[in-house]
């Protein structure tokens, strides 16, 4: 097994652990809806970036259609981060 497939193998694994802790953990339920969507995309980001690793190492699919939806999942994490983030900073009193 090569070191690529071995991280890609690893990431879809973390994915996977990181997804399962999050929904037993009890405080899943009072999550806001942002950290619950910011919380899944990240599991099934580390996943899908697994997957296409694999692919395109393979021949399956092509760099522009990795590159595409990396840059997808990039534009939607970074906004969503800085926004729970934020509402997670304003929500705290200060010391």
């Amino acid at each position: 097994m090569e070191g690529w497939e071995l991280a890609a193998w690893l990431s879809i694994v973390l994915g996977v652990i990181y997804l399962l802790a999050e929904v037993l953990s009890g405080g899943w339920r009072k999550e806001g809806t942002a950290s619950k969507i910011f919380t899944l995309e990240l599991g099934v980001y580390l996943i899908t970036v697994g997957i296409l690793v694999i692919l395109q190492r393979n021949g399956k699919i092509s760099p522009d259609l990795y590159g595409a939806v990396l840059w997808a999942f990039f534009l939607t994490l970074v906004p969503l981060s800085l926004y729970v983030l934020v509402k997670n900073r304003v929500g705290r009193k200060p010391n």
